[in-house]
């Protein structure tokens, strides 16, 4: 594809990314390109439209069906480093080339994770409830834990479990890690690569950090939940389908969580889509689940924001303007999934 005939199409931008994403695309292309920017998913396209390139965040679904309304679709870019929202293997049967923006959250959500591992150990949302209700503030029952001293486990040691264990070098604490490859750079840091089962039972605190596949969903269920200490710490800032939330329910009144993902929270969100549009009895359980966590006084639910900051939003805007430059200009990308 050569020069600038090209025409893309943004969806599921908020109004302020699309004033950012429209001053860079000036910047970068001037009035060589043409593009549109959407405040909406995709799936929500009501019209055939004739972009050679789409770009999306997690709120659009993009499979077959979705992309018939966009038949001369060649480059699909999903804006976020998760990419389970793709059909990669309808993508590749069409020849069509996908690309993700693998680094923009790295430090943004290795620091939330971390907030919540704290925020968890001190009660914090017992704190605040407290202090919002006007009610006697009993010590005993605000009382938390310390970090100093504990056994951290990180499952999955990628960019974000790498760089929470960086974060994790100021506090005295044993950390153990899984992965299917070891990092020496890590083990050089005193990281202690083990077995799963093995760091569930050793851990005070257990932090998700893999990616969604086949092999991965449900790989917190409800026989490795067993494992876990009484009063074990559970992070998940990954994907909330890592874990089985059903099994989880029934094991929340001897754990304590910090959840920024949870299986289900698309329809979780609101309430009425819940009763008008499930399509599935699972659907509809794992938002009545989600509703019982977030009410559970050992649970700290956060709406998927562990990506959200100012900083890590210029940098998936500027990432997924540079693929864009990129594909323009008929160049290789490292961020090319299929």
């Amino acid at each position: 594809m050569e020069g600038f005939d090209i025409k893309v199409g943004i969806y599921d931008l908020t109004l302020k990314e699309k004033e950012l994403i429209n001053k860079m695309f000036h910047e970068v292309f001037g009035d060589k390109i043409k593009y549109d920017l959407h405040l909406y998913s995709l799936n929500q396209e009501k019209e055939i439209k004739d972009y050679d390139v789409l770009g999306f965040f997690v709120h659009s679904k993009v499979d077959e069906k979705s992309l018939e309304n966009f038949p001369k679709a060649k480059h699909l870019i999903a804006m976020s480093t998760g990419f389970n929202n793709v059909d990669l293997e309808f993508c590749k049967r069409k020849g069509i080339a996908v690309y993700n923006i693998p680094d923009y959250g790295t430090q943004t959500v290795a620091e939330f994770t971390l907030l919540l591992i704290l925020a968890v150990l001190r009660k914090f949302n017992l704190i605040l409830e407290d202090m919002k209700c006007a009610l006697c503030i009993e010590p005993e029952h605000l009382k938390g834990r310390e970090l100093n001293g504990k056994t951290i486990g990180v499952v999955g040691t990628g960019r974000i479990g790498s760089a929470l264990i960086k974060l994790l070098r100021g506090f005295d604490v044993e950390i153990l890690a899984y992965n299917r490859s070891i990092k020496d750079e890590l083990v050089k840091m005193g990281v202690k690569y083990v077995p799963l089962e093995e760091l569930l039972k050793k851990s005070d605190i257990i932090s998700l950090h893999l990616p969604l596949t086949e092999e991965t969903r449900h790989i917190i269920n409800e026989e490795r939940l067993s494992l876990l200490k009484k009063g074990a710490v559970l992070i998940n800032t990954a994907r909330g389908e890592l874990i089985d939330t059903k099994a989880l329910v029934k094991r929340v009144d001897v754990l304590y969580l910090g959840l920024d993902v949870v299986e289900g929270e698309k329809t979780a969100l609101n309430e009425i889509d819940v009763v008008k549009n499930f399509t599935s009895k699972e659907e509809f359980m794992n938002a009545f689940f989600i509703d019982f966590l977030v009410k559970h006084p050992n649970a700290i639910i956060t709406p998927h924001i562990a990506y959200n900051t100012e900083e890590g939003e210029l940098r998936r805007l500027k990432k997924t303007v540079l693929t864009i430059k990129n594909i323009v200009e008929a160049k290789e990308s490292k961020n090319r999934i299929v």
